[in-house]
């Protein structure tokens, strides 16, 4: 019998607002694709969201966001 190891690497990165430029939240990235977004501290609260469905915006100033990760070592 065969078996995989699942590779847990993760990619850490930020959401950033193209408008007013804050860092908005702080992002994490799965070897399997699924990226998570989560406050940038421990009790506050994430500041971009996804209205549309496709796009993210800035809860401070309603300009668009980004994510940007960290290259891989």
């Amino acid at each position: 019998m065969a078996t995989t190891m699942i590779d847990d690497t993760i990619q850490k990165g930020e959401v950033q607002c193209l408008n007013c430029g804050r860092t908005l939240a702080m992002a994490l990235r799965r070897a399997n694709g699924v990226t998570t977004i989560r406050p940038l501290r421990a009790g506050s609260r994430v500041e971009v969201s996804c209205p549309d469905g496709a796009r993210l915006r800035c809860n401070l100033c309603g300009g668009r966001a980004f994510l940007e990760f960290d290259r891989a070592a």
